[in-house]
């Protein structure tokens, strides 16, 4: 289904060598020290807001004591503009989600103010961070016109829904407030937040209180995916900001320039440590145990030739380059190939499947390969087909069982769509259940007419699959067909036992019973003689002479 959220995990075809590898082999994977230059910025400014700033006299006499006991040297860090978009570099934008995610859940079963009103708080902090990190920003920088036109275009209208909800409120529950709180944010005029909002209820729809409150719920939830997706863009792109802000950015301060320099530098002296695991290894596999690395092999490649409809055959001789055209690099990349062969003009016609299944036999402890019996067989007559049968594929990416398909391993679905898919395999594999079967062709079976018994002696060992095929009293376990004169004529009535014993009665003197089976309207019918391990078929009169097979027919 298109418009689910069901399908969470991503279905590959199948991994490589690549994809198997554990990442915790690999010696990057704890690095002595993964620290980012964003994170080293952000620290250089955490660690600074607490260190005390003491100025000179006449400069602090401009301050009262307890603004005094504030001064740190964060001011040397805060409004640079690295420092401010290694902050977004470092954004934690899950934990938003997460919160809400978890006031959400609680609120679909626990209908409280309290709870709601925590609904807005996730929200509110990616708002005060935006509008903190566009106060910083200078308009020079890129960072700037991203966030200014995000909150013009889209954002700002947001931020007024915050405040219709929290006016609307008082009409769904009188005399309480809407606890959410916007003195933090600085730039009020540019989020829209001193205009006068519209109060027309219309954010709280519902007979009761609780109807109206999840139903603003759901609506408080497209403000949030509003800051949320925006706020994940930004962090994706900081990348690009920062490098601007290093690189282009003409203003930063002496000592910022000199700070970045030292964590250019730094980062050489990380790359080093870094390392000390891959060279620790290299040393230990290479001088200590004196492993060497496997030769480098060529890449293979199946190739399908196709001849012009003019050329019969052509012969190509072993070691012929063929090209397959340049890699990333641009050089060219030539296959040989190994073998003289020679192309003609046959092509695969038809793509058929046998699948045969096959289990371990009931009552096994130890489940060896020679314990499996055969199960059931699938046959797919058009096996690149939606059904196996030459149905057309309604998947524009169609996919289909190379080697034939056994039955469906039948789980309980966890979604509405996995039922859906089940639905959908078990429709389209429902005719793919073969029957089996032998035949015999012998100048004895040529029967004109007249009344006509067949018999068919079987060894020991297939008369007792036979025996358990039986077993099953629901239905009649065999067809049998003969080549008669106008098409296949079958037989596929088992004689009840009452039958046979008043068949059989005069069979020591070689004959029919003329008083048996009378009702020659019931056709052809078979039953077993277990005694001699033997199938016996009846044709009566009625029934049409048995010819020769003619493939016409």
């Amino acid at each position: 289904m298109k418009n689910c959220n069901c399908h969470t995990e991503i279905n590959t075809d199948g991994s490589g060598q690549l994809q198997r590898y554990l990442k915790a082999l690999d010696p990057s994977y704890a690095p002595i020290d993964n620290r980012s230059i964003e994170d080293l910025l952000v620290f250089a400014k955490r660690y600074a807001g607490q260190i005390r700033f003491y100025d000179l006299p006449e400069i602090a006499a401009k301050y009262n004591k307890e603004q005094q006991q504030k001064l740190s040297w964060k001011e040397f860090f805060r409004r640079d503009m690295a420092v401010v978009i290694a902050s977004v570099g470092i954004t934690d934008v899950n934990s938003f989600k997460k919160e809400f995610n978890e006031v959400r859940d609680k609120l679909e079963t626990d209908i409280d103010p309290d709870l709601f009103a925590a609904l807005f708080n996730p929200i509110l902090g990616m708002l005060k961070k935006i509008d903190r990190w566009y106060a910083l920003v200078i308009p020079e920088n890129p960072l700037y016109k991203d966030l200014e036109l995000a909150i013009q275009s889209d954002l700002r209208g947001q931020a007024q829904n915050i405040l219709a909800y929290k006016k609307q409120y008082s009409t769904v529950n009188a005399g309480s407030v809407l606890k959410i709180d916007i003195e933090d944010i600085l730039n009020k005029k540019l989020w829209g937040l001193d205009q006068p909002v519209l109060d027309d209820g219309s954010l709280y729809q519902g007979n009761t209180y609780e109807e109206q409150i999840r139903f603003a719920a759901l609506n408080v939830e497209d403000v949030f995916y509003s800051f949320y997706n925006f706020l994940s863009k930004l962090i994706s792109d900081s990348g690009k900001y920062l490098e601007y802000a290093i690189e282009k950015y003409p203003g930063h301060q002496p000592h910022m320039a000199l700070f970045i320099t030292f964590l250019e530098l730094f980062r050489i002296v990380q790359q080093q440590m870094n390392g000390l695991t891959e060279r620790m290894l290299n040393f230990y596999y290479r001088e200590v145990l004196h492993l060497i690395e496997k030769p480098s092999l060529p890449d293979k490649a199946f190739i399908v030739f196709e001849l012009a409809k003019e050329i019969a055959e052509y012969q190509l001789e072993q070691g012929t380059a063929l090209s397959a055209g340049n890699d990333l690099s641009g050089k060219e990349q030539l296959y040989k190939t190994e073998n003289d062969f020679v192309i003609n003009q046959a092509k695969v016609a038809e793509l058929k499947t046998i699948f045969v299944e096959k289990k371990f036999l009931y009552g096994r402890e130890v489940k060896e390969e020679k314990d499996q019996v055969i199960h059931s067989i699938y046959a797919r007559p058009v096996a690149n087909s939606q059904d196996g049968f030459g149905e057309k594929f309604t998947d524009p990416n169609p996919k289909w069982y190379t080697f034939g398909a056994g039955s469906l391993a039948m789980d309980k679905p966890k979604n509405i769509c996995q039922a859906i898919e089940q639905v959908k395999k078990i429709a389209a594999r429902k005719n793919d259940l073969a029957q089996i079967g032998f035949s015999i062709a012998s100048h004895q079976l040529l029967m004109e007419g007249g009344k006509r018994l067949v018999r068919v002696i079987f060894n020991n060992t297939t008369y007792s699959i036979i025996k358990k095929i039986r077993d099953d009293k629901s239905r009649s376990p065999f067809e049998i067909w003969f080549t008669s004169e106008k098409k296949w004529y079958k037989v596929d009535r088992m004689m009840r036992e009452s039958e046979v014993t008043d068949f059989s009665k005069f069979f020591y003197l070689g004959i029919f019973n003329p008083n048996a089976l009378a009702d020659e309207e019931e056709g052809g019918a078979y039953y077993f003689d277990d005694e001699k391990r033997t199938l016996c078929i009846y044709l009566p009169i009625s029934e049409p002479p048995v010819i020769g097979y003619d493939a016409k027919l």
